[in-house]
This record gives structure tokens, sequence and C-alpha cells, in this order.
């Protein structure tokens, strides 16, 4: 309907005029029903007119509640609390708490003291000046205003962070002699300005991953805390094999170098094949596996998790166990006399006699007596099997080589 026609039904509703055929008066009040009415919220419109919907209920519709204030759910044309402490719930359970709180079915539970966002089983967030760890919330260190556990963040006005720690600025030098140093960073950015504010700490505050380092110049020694390499959490130079404490999250050392006090190297289980983790006196180190294993679950023979295939392989009843990682013992051909290496991938019982000293070259066993019925195909010198020749009987095939391939 344009606005000229919206004008003249107003006029002619005025004075209970006709009007022209197309808009008399039996038309003007289903014509002003069509007009746009809008109510306030917390109202509904019936007809022309909007009544108030029940206590607590934002938008209705006359016939039930669609919506409520905050605490509160629609049941019906009513609205009905949410349980104490809840925010937004939905009859059933409750889906958002007052902050500090958690939501369980239609419950709300206190988070730990301090804990701002929690969901029942870990602390997410906690109140400024803590960190959340699992379920609780623990003070950062004095004048420390924001941490995650590992390090400060924020300290208050005239500190500076380290680690967990927040120091005091000191304008002059560091006091050497009881065993205070300022941070490498710190001293070279102080030759460059000497007004620059650095912090001076001892061993135990500037923490594990430091070294004491030094710099030689116009006949002074200065000395200054270092960054350790990163597999090392302790030592005394910055090379990995400086080390005097390994990193154990990632690295480990050498249990043959146990009793090498010393720059020694620490490295990942992925480096050292043949090597497994082992744990002494609270101490980890990769210790290693027995010699038929490339990685073992521990040194004993029987506890391989892959073999050295070059010499070692597994047994055809062991492959499950293999593949489940539980720990297998691998074998070479000495070890298995009546066995023989299928496809350079595990062994199986000969049928009958099987030997491995006179076979062909296009095999690696073979039955004993007949050379060219081989148990297993030489694959390193590129020999393959011929499925249609394979003897179900015998378990044997005839193997050729790759460019002479049969078709």
């Amino acid at each position: 309907m344009d606005k000229s026609n919206i004008f003249f039904i107003y006029i002619c509703s005025l004075f209970l005029i006709f009007c022209n055929e197309d808009n008399q008066v039996g038309n003007i009040i289903d014509n002003l029903r069509k007009l746009e009415i809008h109510c306030d919220k917390g109202f509904y419109l019936n007809g022309n007119s909007c009544f108030k919907c029940y206590e607590n209920c934002l938008y209705c519709d006359g016939v039930r509640c669609i919506e409520c204030e905050e605490g509160y759910y629609p049941y019906q044309m009513n609205c009905n609390k949410c349980y104490p402490n809840c925010l937004k719930c939905d009859g059933n359970k409750c889906t958002h708490c007052l902050e500090g709180y958690y939501p369980n079915n239609m419950n709300c539970y206190q988070c730990y003291i301090n804990c701002v966002d929690c969901d029942g089983t870990k602390c997410n967030k906690c109140k400024r000046g803590f960190y959340p760890f699992n379920m609780d919330c623990y003070a950062c260190y004095e004048n420390c205003l924001e941490c995650d556990g590992r390090e400060c963040t924020l300290c208050t006005e005239g500190f500076f962070p380290h680690n967990m720690n927040c120091f005091s600025a000191q304008q002059i030098s560091c006091n050497n002699e009881q065993g205070y140093y300022m941070l490498k960073k710190d001293f070279y950015e102080l030759k460059n300005n000497e007004k620059y504010n650095f912090i001076c700490l001892n061993k135990e505050q500037v923490g594990f991953g430091f070294y004491l380092n030094y710099e030689v110049e116009n006949g002074n020694i200065s000395y200054f805390w270092d960054i350790c390499n990163e597999k090392c959490l302790e030592c005394d130079g910055d090379r990995e094999n400086n080390c005097t404490k390994c990193n154990e999250i990632n690295y480990f050392k050498l249990y043959e170098e146990k009793n090498n006090i010393n720059n020694f190297k620490c490295y990942e289980l992925k480096e050292r094949n043949n090597y497994f983790i082992y744990e002494e006196n609270y101490t980890k180190y990769l210790k290693k596996c027995s010699e038929n294993c490339l990685t073992c679950l521990d040194s004993s023979k029987d506890k391989c998790l892959s073999c050295d295939e070059e010499n070692y392989f597994v047994k055809y009843e062991d492959l499950q166990n293999l593949a489940n990682q539980v720990g297998v013992q691998c074998y070479n051909q000495m070890e298995l006399p009546n066995h023989y290496l299928y496809m350079n991938k595990y062994f199986r019982e000969c049928i009958g006699e099987c030997s491995t000293n006179d076979c062909d070259i296009s095999c690696i066993n073979c039955i004993l007596n007949d050379k060219y019925e081989c148990l297993s195909c030489n694959i390193k010198k590129d020999y393959y099997p011929l499925q249609k020749e394979y003897n179900k009987n015998k378990d044997v095939y005839k193997c050729y080589l790759k460019n002479n391939y049969p078709h």
C-alpha cells in the first residue's frame, strides 16, 4: 500500500465519509489493521492493542512466553526461575552460570577459590594475580600481576619480570661477590645505553638453563648469565656437548656415560636407534636395546618393538604381537635352523627340510637338495617370485630376475 492510499484512508476514517469504489468505509478498518504496529518489549499485539506479557517475560505471543529475562526460562505463558547462580537455563539444564560457577544439569556449582571460569574438571581462568593448575588457582610471585605458571608476564610498576619472579631495577652494577649477575641481553643493552634498567640475579633466581659466561674488554672481565643449549637443563657452555644435566622432557643422557658429570651431550630418543628410555635413581637415560632389536621396551632379547632387519626378523606367529607393540624376539637365521625368511619380512617354519647354504643365487632359502626351489627369493639381488609357479604342497616358488620376469 503506497503512502497516498494510507493518507486517503486516514482522512476517510476521520470524517466517516464514503471513499471511492476501491476504498469504501467498510474496508477502512481492515486496511488499518494491515498497517505495521509495534509493541514494546514485554508486550504482545492482539488486534490493534498491546497487552502485557506475564512477569519476567520479554517476548510472548499471547499463548506462550517465547523468551524470558536472564535467570528465567519460559514455561507456557509463565517464566520460571532458574536454579540459584544460573543465568541461562532451558528447564532441563543450566547452560550458563554466574562468573565463578560452572553448570551441571540444572545446578551451578562454585569453582575453587580465585577461579572465575571452570568446567568441573579444571580451572580455565583465575583472578588477576593467580594462575590455573588443574582445578586450583595459585598465586603469582610477589609483585607479579599476571603469570601462567611458567613465567611472570606483567609486574607492578618499577619491577621487571624474569621467569616467575619480578625484580626491581639496579641502576649501577651487580654485586658479583655475592653471586649476583645480569642477563646477557641486559649486559649488551647496557653497553649501548647507560641508562638502561637491568636486574641482578643469583643462581637460584635465574633458574635452570643458564650458565655464567664472561667477556674480556680492555683487560677487564665482565660476567653475565648466558643461555644453555636447549638440550641442557644445566651446562657450563652454550654448545650441545656442554651439558651437565639434560632437559629430561625430551633429551636424555646415554646410560654408558652416566658417570661422566661434565661436558656430555643429550639426545632425543629418535636420534638413537637401538635405545630406550631407562630410569635409575630418579634420573632418565637412553640405554641400549639388545643387539637384535632396532627399538625396544627394555634390554631383554624378547622385548623388541622392531627388528634390526639387516640380520634379524620376527617369526610369523609373532607378527600380531609386533603390531600391538607388546615386545617380541627378533631372530637371525642361525637361531632358527628349520625356518626360512619369507619375502625378507619374517621367518616361517619349513614344511620339510630346507637349506640356506646350497641355494641358487635367486634364493635366500631353498628346499634341501633342490637349489632352484626357493622358499624365499633374493629380493636384494632383484629376484622376485612368480605366483603362478607357486607349489602349495612344498610352499616354494621359482624366482626370476626382475628384467627377465616371464609373462
